[in-house]
Parts: structure tokens; sequence; C-alpha cells
């Protein structure tokens, strides 16, 4: 259950694949609502009709967090594997910090930014959620402009995440990717 010095122990991965799980769709809804016009006839409905599961998804990554974080930082990292420059560990520790970053802000901003504006956060499109902040459609807005700017920076890292797993894979060779999945080196 716990890392080993080689490898992310299974509740670490399963943090992980739960994230990624929860992660890749709210950024995929994303783009979706991202490409839809508000002035096209059938667009705003597209739009509202999956806005709940993109907030139910992100809060979710939120709660993960919640528990993540402090088994990350009372387990041991496993070693990067070998090979591995410094600019490349420092690189990667950057990415990773700044996901974490990431996946607090980013919920945070999507729920204040509701709380300030006219729409409502309904988890699993059942629950609503408080309202930790009074109207106010400015600061909505200001939230919501900068959980944009930050959703596409997510995208980005996720994307180099992503990427670096794969060289790693096929490319050095180096077992990284296998420490992650289950069934990986211990």
């Amino acid at each position: 259950m716990r890392n080993t010095p080689s490898a992310h122990g299974s509740l670490a991965k399963w943090f992980h694949w739960l994230t990624a799980a929860c992660m890749l769709p709210t950024l995929a809804i994303a783009v979706y609502m991202d490409s839809l016009h508000e002035y096209v006839p059938g667009d705003p409905q597209k739009y509202f009709a999956v806005l709940p599961w993109h907030k139910t998804l992100g809060f979710l990554v939120l709660c993960i967090l919640v528990f993540r974080l402090p088994w990350y930082w009372r387990n041991v990292r496993p070693a990067d594997p070998q090979g591995i420059s410094r600019l490349q560990s420092v690189l990667a520790h950057l990415v990773h910090w700044s996901l974490y970053g990431l996946m607090l802000v980013l919920p945070l901003l999507g729920w204040l930014g509701t709380s300030a504006g006219v729409g409502k956060f309904k988890l699993f499109t059942l629950f609503e959620m408080p309202r930790p902040l009074a109207k106010n459609l400015e600061l909505s807005q200001q939230l919501y402009d900068i959980h944009v700017v930050l959703g596409w920076t997510a995208m980005t890292l996720v994307a180099v995440h992503i990427g670096a797993a794969l060289w790693h894979q096929f490319v050095a060779r180096d077992g990284l990717l296998r420490r992650m999945w289950f069934g990986g080196v211990q």
C-alpha cells in the first residue's frame, strides 16, 4: 500500500488514476464547452447540459486531492529512474507541483465564480452546494476568466505529463510508467 524507493504504493496509484479519471473528462468537457457559441441555436442548451458534470468532476478532483496530498507528504517518493538528468528531474517536479496547485485552485475558482454569479452549483445535479460568496457578477466574471486561463494551463501540463510518461515508456524504456501502473515493479 505504501510507496517504496522503486515504485508507488497501491494507494498512491489509486489516487493518481482516480484523479485522472475525473480530471481528463473535466478538461474534455471544458474544451467542448469552449467550442460552443452563445448565439448558435442549440449551443447554450448543450453548454448547460454538460456544465453540471464539469463542476461535479472538478469538485471530485478537489476531494481526491484533500486525501491525496497528506498521503503524498507522508510517503517516501520513489527515486528517479537511472539516467534522468537534473534538469529533467526539476522539470518533472515543477510539472507535478503545478498540477497539484491547479487541482486545488481550479475547482475553488469555479465554485467561487458560480457562487458570485447567477448560476447554481449542484453536485451530481442533485445537491446544491453552499455559496461562500455574495452575488457579484463582475467578480464572478473575473474568477471565471482566471479559471479559463488556468484550465488551459492545466490541459497543457496534463499533455506534457502524459507525453513525458509515454516518452519514458517507449523511448527511454526506463520503467517509469510501469511504477505507476497496477502490478508494476515494487
